[in-house]
């Protein structure tokens, strides 16, 4: 018997209406209708409405359908919380590896490692502050800055340029102002020519195939002097070994004489010419103890003039070739030795004697006494030269030295004109258990102009004096803190001004005479941390300074500063914009 129920019909009249049959067919294969069916005989068995099963089984769907988007919701939210988590540790160690970088980045720019600060200041910092791939950490941003030099208040005028660690301890450094390069020799017989101002390195010098052994090479007894633009001069004290002009930035060999032994080199303060001196030996014509002086013309190696002593013996007793306490190699291998700029005039010190070579006047010889020469130059007509007493009782401390000049003019051949005497001692630089000694030997460092007349810059230990080259008088006095490794000039309005490099690693500059008296503060000086051993200071194109520096504390090391009147205004620049000079940079290296 079936069963009814009322309902409104199509009129909104409410009928008794019959429900739907009990009777279910099982024979469909549509779930859906399988559902309906199964329902049916549920209703059935249960004596129920199926219309109250179907809102039951709707109902309970739903509530299905909610537990598992809750339950999905959950999970979701647990793995959003795990992966914010993890971008949050992400971030701080990217935060915290960029502050360490950054650090580091100091730490290398303070050594005078300005392209390797570079790079990892860069590492530190995004590629590009549009799409940041890492953290714009504001200490890497003042990192950045600092190195690039943008933002330095008061101005610092000293600058770190570059830091190369060679194969081996340096032998011997040379600049080229003109060229705008400097070229190390190291130990394994290697000369790295860089770039001056980027660092990047022109060219590698292999001194091995030069010589005619080339595995018992002692790299102690080359020297080496720029010549022109491009040209690097190459000699060598040993017999079996060729004297050479290399072009650094083709790296190829000019002009080659060999084998040649030479005991001392000169170049013109032009680099147009160059001489080379040689004491003969048992095997020479010329008989042993001569002195044998070749002026060549730099460019071509075409010899201009030869000229001999024509003394056999006279030069038999002099020999420079000391070695080292610790007998690994040799020390004041090559003799003190000037060109003049005309290329006329030649001079050559060995021992306490000094040789005059004229083209056309013949020779000279001058004796200096009881004392060693250590430096000679000439300027016009003059012939300075500096000497010490090795005799002395009580050396090295206080140890006496003198300066003098002799007229080397047409009209005169050997009138001496002045002498200045004083005494100096080494200096001691470093930590109480890792210390240097620093003899600084009497040296003529340059002649520079001091209202329109030369002057010479000397030095002997820690003490600095002007003197003028005619007639002597001590224009100024400077003594430093340690002792005085080498001098350059750097041209001013009237008078020059000087570069000093220290041995205690103190880069300094002075105007005796002018508009920067000498101060001790942060704008004019700069500590680095190393104790100098060997440096060569020049001024380079756009009266910049440029210092070429052996560390005593790590030999094997080249660095390069400049020094640089010019300041610009503070520029605020952007961080793409700071990234840009920074890759462009070491793209130039």
């Amino acid at each position: 018997m079936l069963k009814s129920h009322f309902e409104p019909d199509v009129h909104g009249a409410i009928r008794e209406m019959p429900f739907h049959p009990l009777a279910a067919d099982l024979r469909s294969n549509d779930r859906t209708s399988e559902n309906l069916e199964l329902l049916k005989v549920v209703a059935g068995i249960a004596g129920c409405g199926l219309d109250d099963l179907r809102r039951r089984e709707k109902a309970r769907r739903q509530r299905r359908i909610i537990t598992f988007a809750l339950s999905a919701i959950a999970i979701m939210g647990f793995v959003s919380a795990l992966s914010f988590h993890s971008y949050r540790a992400s971030q701080d160690a990217l935060i915290a590896e960029s502050k360490s970088l950054a650090a580091l980045s100091q730490e290398q720019f303070s050594r005078g490692e300005r392209l390797q600060a570079l790079e990892t200041v860069l590492a530190a910092l995004p590629e590009s502050a549009e799409h940041p791939n890492r953290p714009i950490v504001e200490d890497a941003v003042t990192a950045l800055e600092a190195v690039l030099e943008l933002d330095t208040y008061p101005p610092k005028l000293w600058h770190p340029t570059f830091a190369a660690d060679l194969n081996e301890e340096i032998v011997s450094i040379e600049s080229n102002p003109s060229g705008g390069w400097v070229a190390a020799l190291d130990a394994s017989g290697i000369v790295s020519v860089f770039d001056a101002f980027t660092g990047h390195e022109l060219s590698s010098i292999n001194l091995r195939q030069f010589a005619f052994d080339p595995v018992t090479i002692d790299a102690w007894t080359w020297t080496m002097k720029a010549a022109g633009p491009d040209n690097l001069l190459i000699a060598s004290a040993a017999k079996d070994c060729d004297f050479v002009c290399v072009d650094v930035r083709k790296n190829q060999v000019v002009w080659d004489f060999g084998p040649l032994p030479i005991d001392a080199l000169a170049v013109s303060d032009d680099g147009a010419y160059c001489a080379a001196a040689t004491i003969t030996d048992e095997s020479n014509p010329l008989g042993q103890g001569d002195l044998v002086v070749a002026v060549l013309d730099s460019h071509d190696g075409t010899i201009v003039y030869p000229i001999s002593t024509n003394c056999p013996g006279f030069f038999v007793d002099v020999d420079p070739h000391e070695v080292d306490e610790d007998g690994k190699h040799a020390l004041n291998i090559f003799h003190p030795f000037a060109l003049s700029n005309d290329e006329s005039i030649s001079c050559f010190g060995a021992g306490k004697f000094v040789a005059i070579l004229d083209k056309n006047r013949g020779y000279a010889f001058y004796d200096f006494g009881n004392v060693a020469l250590t430096s000679l130059a000439i300027s016009d007509a003059y012939l300075l030269g500096a000497t010490y007493d090795v005799d002395y009782e009580s050396f090295p401390q206080n140890c006496p030295y003198s300066f003098g000049a002799y007229d080397i003019s047409e009209s005169t051949f050997d009138d001496s004109l002045w002498t200045v005497q004083g005494v100096f001692s080494p200096s001691i630089s470093g930590e109480p258990f890792n210390n240097y000694s620093y003899f600084g030997l009497p040296t003529i460092q340059c002649i520079i102009l001091t209202n329109g007349h030369a002057t010479a810059v000397c030095s002997a230990g820690n003490t600095l004096r002007l003197l003028e080259v005619e007639n002597g008088n001590e224009l100024h006095t400077e003594v430093f803190p340690s002792s005085i490794v080498s001098v350059g000039s750097l041209r001013l309005s009237e008078s020059d001004g000087l570069v000093v490099a220290l041995s205690n690693g103190s880069l300094d500059f002075l105007s005796p005479l002018e508009l920067f008296p000498y101060v001790q503060n942060d704008t004019y000086q700069c500590s680095i941390p190393y104790q100098i051993e060997d440096a060569i200071v020049e001024e380079f194109e756009g009266s910049i300074v440029v210092a070429a520096i052996k560390p005593a504390n790590q030999p094997d090391r080249l660095l390069c500063y400049r020094f640089d009147l010019g300041y610009d205004d503070p520029v605020d620049y952007s961080l793409d914009e700071l990234l840009a000079q920074a890759h462009e940079l070491l793209e130039a290296e």
